[in-house]
């Protein structure tokens, strides 16, 4: 049997999602919890890669086992978790179904604080100078944003990606005094893309970059001029989004 678990995690101490060795890791966490509970190896697919310091409200991961769910048992996967990490709710799903290649669409959220929050500092980024932005400029990079098919411009350095294609189909800045929130969505996104985007849009924001260069690079897909990657922990995994029917919630 398929199935897909629904979870969320704080980002903070996990060098990112995937395992990597020597470092800790969320998938590494969560297949560990899984075995010792259900008394097998389990290997999960989830469904992207979040860097270390990226947090995800919700987040989906897929594995097979033939043993059945009860809610007794999702209170023990919670139970051995650490705090930071909670499983939400467990669905079924067709044999061939993929947590990553099946999602249909994610939404990232980037929080800027322009005061400071000493309760959850490690969830947005503390920006003091709201007075320097010029937020109408940042979102005129937003606009640009869905203009274009192709985001070489906004991969970064390194990736094993094989195309530069995304479908991105909605990007914007909202303003809600003590903090702005910067929300984009696509089908997928390329490594480092949604903290390059930010960083471009701060970069316009200070007047440091200017919309004719954003667009340059993006018409001729070279690198961003003076490419700045906004930190990790203001970045926050909010949606994943399955076809219609899709996933059969059981817990």
């Amino acid at each position: 049997m398929r199935y897909f678990i629904e979870c969320s995690y704080n980002g903070t101490h996990y060098a990112g999602w995937q395992r990597q060795p020597g470092d800790l890791t969320i998938q590494q966490t969560l297949e560990e919890a899984f075995s010792l509970i259900l008394r097998e190896e389990i290997e999960i697919t989830g469904c992207g890669r979040t860097d270390a310091g990226v947090h995800a409200q919700q987040y989906f991961f897929h594995f097979d086992t033939e043993q059945e769910f009860t809610p007794e048992l999702l209170y023990r996967f919670n139970k051995y978790l650490p705090e930071d990490i909670a499983v939400l709710a467990v669905y079924t799903a067709p044999d061939t179904a993929s947590a990553r290649f099946d999602a249909m669409q994610r939404t990232y959220q980037y929080y800027l604080k322009f005061t400071k929050d000493p309760l959850s500092p490690e969830l947005a980024l503390w920006y003091p100078y709201k007075d320097t932005l010029d937020l109408e400029a940042m979102r005129n990079v937003c606009s640009l944003l869905t203009q274009y098919k192709a985001f070489k411009s906004f991969c970064k350095e390194g990736s094993d990606t094989k195309h530069y294609l995304c479908d991105v189909f909605e990007a914007q800045w909202i303003d809600k005094g003590n903090e702005a929130i910067f929300t984009i969505s696509a089908n997928r996104f390329l490594r480092g893309m949604v903290r390059l985007i930010v960083g471009t849009c701060l970069q316009v924001g200070r007047g440091k970059l200017n919309i004719s260069e954003v667009k340059f690079a993006l018409d001729d897909q070279t690198p961003m001029p003076r490419a700045e990657s906004a930190p990790a922990h203001g970045l926050h995994l909010m949606n994943v989004e399955y076809p219609s029917g899709f996933l059969k919630k059981i817990v």
